[in-house]
């Protein structure tokens, strides 16, 4: 009876992350195979003007969640009632509600910031629809919080399936047929953070109520969350602000181009964002289990695993990928891939590792890793973009995130020792992106083989850990009989 109700936190978070990354595969691949059409219909100048707005947005964003997101998995558990989660949500949603207040003030800014961003007030109503849309994401990230927490991921995946869905036959809608150009992709993330207020409304059926705001419980989470403020903070600078500097050194086209090779990236970020969704419940049930930390270092070698031989294939066809995928226009865009997708892959290892740290709640650790990762990230971006241009950037974006993966290694493992075998994975790491470097240009014969042979590399360095991962599976299939 006792190795059943172990074994269920696990069960969870792999039946969750199977559900997420399913749905996600269907939507990013959909995604992912309109490139073609936003790329023929869409200039790298337009896209560049989308991304910059909605890269802005997106900091606006950070600075109004506060942290909370992260608060609500550390807080959610203290007490095992439902009274106690009741008022974990409605604490952050109120909160949610009066920090949207803030985005609204700046619509009425929105030519000022126009100006600061493009030199011109030009793009001041797309900058007024993506601030709206903060607003509306604001309002349905606690129930999306919630629904992770939980593990009620047939609900998650429903309102992000049917968002975004919407949002990309909105983009077809509006890109294609109606012509808006850069107001496109904004328009349609809008109505689609609409549409998953809506659903997450109806579907979630929590109990919205000024009697569960609780004062302590905020002042509490404050404490929590305000030190992870900066990390969160540095965390844009490091995945975001390059967009900017490129900005000041070159055009929106440049951009535009930085643009098409992070939505290349977002093929590997439907799996990892699929399994940090699920692992953050069973990372905080499973955290005083006996033997917890063997199992958090399986975890972190199967990801690895995974995730280095999908950001591996991607980085070295990533050539014959953009070549298949996008106007002529965006070709220079396959050399920044295995940057960026390493990068991710760099991340991946740095938000597993770092679980650590938030399950002994001492969240200043992951500031400072995430700060001294900023810190590389603004340096680096200013030495090589006047050069480099994009290309820079992605190489930037690589090195930041494995610094801020060593030194959460370093702080998580005094906090809460695992183990985790992070000289073999950096070895791992350091082979396969060198090689993808090289490769680039090679051909595709060269490539194949290559291709091969890291792949071989990965089976036999980490055969032990997939028969623990295959163990851990039968274990959890139901037995005859």
């Amino acid at each position: 009876m006792q190795e059943k109700t172990q074994a269920s936190p696990l069960k969870a978070f792999l039946h969750g992350a199977l559900i997420l990354t399913v749905s996600n595969i269907v939507l990013k691949a959909i995604n992912f195979f309109l490139l073609p059409l936003y790329t023929a219909y869409l200039t790298p100048e337009q896209l560049g003007i989308n991304d910059t707005i909605v890269n802005f947005t997106s900091l606006i964003f950070t600075v109004l969640v506060l942290a909370f997101d992260s608060a609500y998995s550390a807080f959610y558990y203290d007490e095992d009632t439902q009274e106690h989660r009741d008022k974990v949500f409605n604490t952050i949603w109120f909160s949610f509600l009066c920090s949207s207040v803030v985005a609204l003030i700046l619509v009425l800014f929105s030519e000022n910031i126009s100006l600061v961003l493009f030199q011109t007030p030009d793009y001041a109503w797309a900058m007024r629809f993506a601030l709206v849309g903060v607003i509306l994401n604001l309002w349905y990230l606690p129930f999306a919080l919630d629904c992770r927490i939980q593990n009620k991921m047939g609900i998650f995946a429903i309102v992000s399936v049917s968002g975004s869905i919407a949002m990309i036959l909105l983009n077809v809608l509006f890109v294609v047929f109606l012509g808006l150009g850069f107001y496109a992709l904004i328009c349609s993330l809008l109505l689609s953070n609409l549409l998953q207020v809506i659903l997450y409304s109806l579907l979630c059926k929590k109990r919205i109520a000024p009697r569960f705001f609780d004062k302590v419980l905020l002042r509490s989470m404050l404490k929590y969350s305000i030190p992870l403020l900066p990390s969160v903070l540095a965390y844009w600078v490091v995945s975001l602000s390059s967009t900017y500097i490129i900005l000041m050194y070159f055009s929106t086209a440049e951009v535009g181009i930085y643009g098409i090779a992070s939505r290349c990236v977002g093929v590997v970020n439907m799996v990892t964002s699929a399994f940090y969704m699920s692992y953050t419940a069973y990372a905080f049930q499973s955290a005083r289990e006996e033997g917890a930390p063997e199992k958090f270092r399986a975890v972190l070698n199967v990801f690895f695993l995974m995730i280095s031989a999908l950001v591996f294939s991607g980085s070295i066809f990533g050539k014959e990928i953009i070549v298949l995928m996008a106007d002529p226009n965006y070709l220079a865009s396959y050399t920044l891939l295995p940057g960026l997708m390493f990068g991710q892959l760099a991340y991946g290892v740095a938000t597993v590792v770092g679980y650590g740290i938030s399950i002994c709640k001492k969240s200043i650790f992951n500031t400072i890793a995430v700060l001294c990762s900023a810190v590389v990230s603004i340096g680096l971006n200013f030495a090589l973009i006047p050069s480099l241009g994009a290309y820079g950037a992605s190489l930037t974006a690589c090195v930041s995130y494995c610094v801020m993966a060593v030194l959460l290694y370093i702080f998580s493992e005094r906090l809460y020792p695992c183990g985790y075998q992070i000289v073999r994975i950096g070895i791992c790491f350091a082979i396969l992106f060198l090689a993808s470097l090289l490769m680039l240009d090679c051909s595709f014969l060269i490539k194949l083989g290559v291709w091969i042979a890291g792949l071989a590399l990965l089976a036999v360095v980490f055969r032990e850990s997939l028969k623990e991962a295959a163990y851990a599976i039968r274990r959890m299939l139901p037995r005859a009989g």
